[in-house]
């Protein structure tokens, strides 16, 4: 939307104060922040339970009590497929070669050195979850050798309004900042529509249009075509523009879990400590009377008539029973050993509460629960709910890089319509969602079952990519070996029992010719591979032995 200059203060006029929404935005953000990221964690969420605890151990509990930042750790870590899934593509429709290269430079490289893409995933990712209502706003600078543009995070708390339009918006007001000018402090607006970034001056219920401050243009038409900001949510509340994080559902249950754990670790702190208990020693001195001769406090003792431990707070001193008392055994000394069924209790209702918010979020306990999966139908069953929820993921993703990858082809090609869409962004939906041993595991009742090769292939195809994820070469190199080495998934015994002792040579041997080859020759595909392969271990076999070999 472009406003006239009397839509522009009506918007102004109209957002004096904060909004209904976005307080609650604001609130939400907090407590979203204080679970995932342990912002202010102890003062927003580690309360006195009311009727049950005394003001004490609410005091003790909040001291002692830690974040619960791990549980959405575990939580969101298959939301890292996202942006490791194999397969997508990543196409930039533009003809003029210079402008591409620049684009595709800019791509590769924001402000803080990371890509794009690794901007997104390590910044608007986790706000996703934490600050569903903030949004993600392209600032630049004409200034210097060359333009420049770059996203930024913009808190919900710096905002004051903005007209939503899907994760789009009309306009935005930022949050009034304040500064001072010749002793005086007043307050600047910033407003920014699909044409013009604006700055005002307040001056009581009136506001002042200023094209420059302190040297600089503050008043300008921006190059993007549209507001170039983008709100970090794409869920909204029914019956609202209100947005909310894909975690919304679980947060009751997590804020259960932070208030179980601090109980526990409450009781912890309690009775942890081991409590020795032993029978008083009886001062020889005054034989108990906790007096001397002359009437006075027994120093040996210090007029306790048994002598203390150095630290009494450890130990429970019981007097000697007399004669027809029942004695405690050992007869000596013991422990008091502390009920371990309410602590192992809290530690299967903390394990309870997590898997629930697991099955909760991603409608399955895959990644929780590995069971004995019988067939290759049952892998997809039981992953098939994480994969519709990582696709949904992955769809905002999508959409967040290719409106940004727009506007940043809108700002460095000036010629270029700015409704004229060049990017086509395709993030991989192949994603490898149990960890590498669990995967291997998997590979290895499959093979002693006997299933066929379409099933052991595809298990130790994600075996190798979820190992090897992080180091892309390497991963294409193995893989590259994986087709080409014979009889990958049988033992050279197998292979002697069933194809006979040339074959099983080959297999031996296998490993030997790979580590002769080149860097460059690990750049051919499998098909030319194998066929050198075969070339090599024939001549291997069929040399002439040499002199003084049999």
């Amino acid at each position: 939307m472009i406003l006239d200059e009397n839509q522009a203060l009506q918007v102004l006029k109209n957002n004096l104060k904060v909004s209904k929404p976005i307080e609650i935005s604001r609130k939400e953000s907090e407590e979203l922040f204080a679970l995932t990221q342990g912002d202010k964690f102890l003062e927003l969420l580690i309360n006195k339970i009311e009727g049950i605890e005394s003001p004490e151990k609410a005091i003790a509990r909040k001291k002692y009590s830690r974040d619960i930042v791990h549980f959405f750790e575990r939580l969101l870590r298959p939301v890292d497929n996202v942006y490791s899934a194999t397969g997508g593509s990543k196409l930039y429709h533009i003809e003029d070669d210079k402008k591409k290269t620049t684009l595709l430079r800019k791509i590769g490289r924001t402000r803080d050195g990371k890509t794009l893409q690794e901007w997104l995933m390590d910044i608007w990712m986790p706000l996703y979850h934490a600050d569903p209502n903030g949004v993600i706003f392209i600032e630049y600078t004409t200034q210097g050798d060359e333009p420049e543009c770059w996203p930024t995070y913009k808190n919900i708390d710096h905002i004051r309004a903005y007209a939503p339009k899907g994760q789009l918006v009309d306009w935005i007001l930022f949050e009034p900042r304040k500064v001072t000018i010749n002793n005086n402090t007043v307050e600047l607006w910033r407003l920014v529509d699909d044409k013009t970034d604006r700055l005002y001056k307040r001056d009581g219920e009136s506001f002042i249009l200023l094209e420059e401050f302190d040297g600089h243009v503050v008043t300008f038409e921006h190059p993007f075509g549209q507001v170039p900001a983008l709100i970090n949510s794409n869920i909204v509340k029914l019956k609202s523009h209100h947005r909310i994080s894909p975690i919304d559902s679980v947060v009751e249950l997590s804020r259960e879990y932070a208030r179980d754990q601090s109980i526990k670790t409450l009781y912890k702190k309690y009775n942890g400590f081991v409590t020795q208990w032993r029978y008083e020693n009886q001062c020889s001195s005054c034989i108990g009377d906790k007096k001397d001769d002359e009437g006075n406090k027994c120093k040996d003792c210090d007029g306790h008539g048994y002598y203390k431990s150095k630290d009494v707070t450890d130990i429970i001193s019981l007097k000697i029973p007399e004669e027809g008392e029942v004695k405690i055994t050992p007869e000596i000394a013991g422990f008091i050993a502390p009920p371990i069924e309410i602590w192992s209790q809290y530690n299967d209702e903390l394990k309870t509460l997590y898997e629930t918010a697991h099955q909760t979020h991603w409608g399955t306990m895959t990644g929780i629960v590995q069971g004995n999966v019988k067939t290759a139908t049952e892998i997809i069953l039981n992953s098939q709910p994480m994969i519709g929820q990582l696709n949904k993921y992955a769809d905002t993703a999508e959409f967040m890089e290719g409106q940004i990858t727009e506007w940043f082809a809108n700002f460095l090609d000036e010629s270029k319509p700015k409704n004229e869409k060049i990017a086509s962004i395709n993030y991989g939906r192949r994603y490898i969602i149990d960890p590498p041993d669990v995967i291997l595991e998997k590979y290895e009742k499959s093979k002693e079952k006997g299933d066929n090769n379409v099933i052991l292939d595809r298990l130790l195809n994600e075996y190798f990519t979820a190992k090897y994820r992080s180091d892309p070469e390497w991963l294409r190199t193995i893989l590259l070996k994986a087709k080409v080495e014979p009889y990958i998934h049988l033992s050279i015994e197998q292979v002697n029992t069933i194809f006979g002792n040339v074959e099983a040579q080959r297999k031996v041997l296998f490993e030997d010719w790979w580590n002769t080859l080149k860097p460059d020759s690990l750049k051919k595909d499998a098909e030319t591979l194998r066929k050198e392969f075969d070339a090599w271990f024939k001549a291997q076999t069929t040399a002439e032995p040499k002199e003084g070999e049999e």
